[in-house]
């Protein structure tokens, strides 16, 4: 297991995280905040299904030019919208919703560092005809030399 791979499990770990604290949120039934019932259960599936396409994809990046695509999009997107959800919140009443922040923050940084030092040009959609371990070998042989 690469260090990459590593970042890449505790990317998906935080997202996984948020998924859950989402689905405990729809499962009790209290909206957040002033939120109505409906619209704070819509927030919470779309939150739902984005940090589970998230994990997923940073999972399965290695399987794909699609999945790699997607691990950098909904990677670097993900948290983004975890924090303005979280600053959302807040502003909704959830006191709660401000540990939503610092979690967005460690996935993007899982994130940032599972496709820094030329994972990204591994996984990129360029050398999507290759197997992962060939490209791993020639990036090798080029910080060789």
């Amino acid at each position: 297991m690469t260090r990459h791979h590593s970042y890449a499990i505790g990317a998906s770990l935080c997202f996984v995280s948020v998924a859950a604290f989402e689905l405990a949120h729809i499962v009790t039934g209290r909206p957040w905040g002033t939120l109505p019932r409906n619209v704070s259960n819509a927030v919470s599936t779309f939150f739902i299904l984005l940090c589970a396409a998230a994990a997923i994809s940073m999972m399965l990046r290695d399987r794909g030019g699609w999945f790699a695509t997607a691990s950098w999009m909904l990677g670097f997107f993900t948290p983004i919208a975890l924090t303005a959800h979280g600053f959302g919140l807040n502003l909704a009443g959830v006191r709660l919703g401000l540990l939503l922040v610092p979690v967005a923050l460690a996935s993007g940084l899982c994130v940032k560092r599972s496709l820094d030092d030329g994972e990204w040009r591994i996984l990129s959609a360029q050398a999507r005809h290759q197997p992962v371990r060939v490209r791993r070998a020639k990036l090798r042989l080029q910080r060789a030399t």
